[in-house]
């Protein structure tokens, strides 16, 4: 069987980001996307997006500036500080306006007593004739005296007995929301390699990335969104992934490590799909770019929703999808692997990967699905005679000639 050629995983631009939040990405050319590189952030070309941004060539765009030291890794450091000045001086212009508001109502308020004060007119004082008054008796008002209240000493949180340790939190649900964990079912979640013929390798406690003897390894896990009712607004997402293997890991070799999102109408059954199927699946979000120095065995990576990605994904529900799938890629030209705990099989710690999600209250009438157009096909009965034969023949000649 000859062997099928293995897509290349494209980095896009560093310096690339959409309009409203610049460390979220589009794999596809969208008129969203702006360009952090240049002074201030300016719109990018479709085609220009195509040809740079998102090939990998984006260092040869006119607009790209690699740093001095450091390489590609200083270029996203490069563009992680113009983002974080940018958002200081968002700050520090929030914070001068607030400043400014609090003298103005402080000016308003001290010189607004002088204006409303009534000036004396210098008239002469008019005396009233003493009248007889009936002195009030004064009666003291009891007072309640407060009991001191009695706190009862609580004991201390008991410490989470996790080794993992998490690169972020947990978010912070709204009062009113509903919480639920969701992790990945038994056939829904495994690993595959390029040279191998076997389909797949589901079920299986470690969940493969990286490259090792010219084959490329990648993971895949599905969560089933059956339980999250459509219409009901999604306050907070946090993905967790746990590390399990890291004996084959080498932290020295460059490689970026990509967790992504895929929709059910991308890669819907995991159970059937090939190498090939869940490498090509094209992926709607890319949550983050890990480098080697963020991954261990035993240790979490927690990656929060954006805004944006939770649109995403409420707006999956409302299209009638009852899954998503997280996809995890390796970019390197070394020989390095990397497995996190699937949560299944005879080798897991119990550290399967957990979507936690907030869910606000749902519509009392879930929304309708969308429609999707379809075609009718209609039999064409059968001519009576040959005159009508022959009648619907050069009807047709005649059309097919206009």
């Amino acid at each position: 069987m000859p062997e099928q050629p293995v897509r290349a995983v494209v980095i896009p631009c560093p310096f690339l980001g959409l309009f409203d939040d610049s460390s979220i990405v589009r794999t596809v050319e969208t008129q969203g996307h702006r360009c952090y590189a240049q002074r201030p952030p300016a719109s990018i070309g479709g085609e220009h997006q195509n040809e740079y941004c998102l090939s990998g060539e984006y260092a040869s765009c006119p607009h790209f500036t690699m740093p001095k030291e450091g390489g590609l890794e200083g270029a996203y450091q490069t563009s992680s500080a113009v983002r974080q000045r940018q958002h200081r001086r968002n700050w520090l212009a929030t914070g001068l306006a607030a400043l400014i508001m609090t003298l103005l109502a402080g000016v308003v308020y001290i010189y607004g007593l002088d204006w409303l004060h009534v000036p004396d007119m210098g008239e002469a004082p008019i005396a009233f004739a003493p009248t007889e008054q009936t002195a009030a008796t004064i009666r003291p008002t009891p007072s309640v005296t407060p009991t001191p209240s009695t706190s009862t000493p609580q004991s201390a949180a008991v410490a989470d007995t996790t080794t993992a340790s998490v690169n972020l939190l947990q978010p912070s649900p709204v009062p009113t929301d509903r919480v639920i964990n969701l992790s990945p079912q038994t056939g829904i979640a495994g690993w595959w390699t390029s040279r191998d013929d076997r389909r797949n390798h589901l079920d299986d406690s470690f969940l493969y990335v990286g490259s090792l003897a010219d084959q490329t390894y990648i993971s895949a896990a599905q969560f089933s969104l059956s339980g999250v009712a459509r219409g009901a607004p999604i306050h907070a997402a946090t993905l967790r992934l746990t590390g399990l293997r890291d004996d084959r890991f080498d932290p020295a070799v460059e490689a970026t490590w990509l967790v992504q999102l895929v929709a059910q109408e991308s890669l819907d059954a995991l159970n059937e799909a090939d190498f090939l199927t869940a490498y090509s699946a094209p992926a709607s979000i890319t949550l983050a770019l890990l480098s080697s120095e963020e991954l261990a065995a035993g240790k979490a990576n927690a990656f929060e929703f954006e805004p944006a990605v939770l649109l995403w994904l409420e707006q999956q529900l409302l299209n009638g999808a009852q899954s998503m799938s997280v996809r995890l890629l390796a970019d390197t030209d070394g020989e390095t692997l990397f497995a996190w705990d699937s949560g299944v099989g005879p080798e897991t710690a119990g550290n399967a990967p957990t979507l936690t999600l907030s869910i606000g209250e749902p519509p009392p009438t879930p929304p309708p699905l969308p429609t999707k157009p379809f075609v009718v096909a209609t039999l064409t009965p059968v001519p009576e005679n040959l005159v009508t034969v022959v009648a619907q023949a050069n009807t047709a000649t005649a059309v097919a000639e206009t």
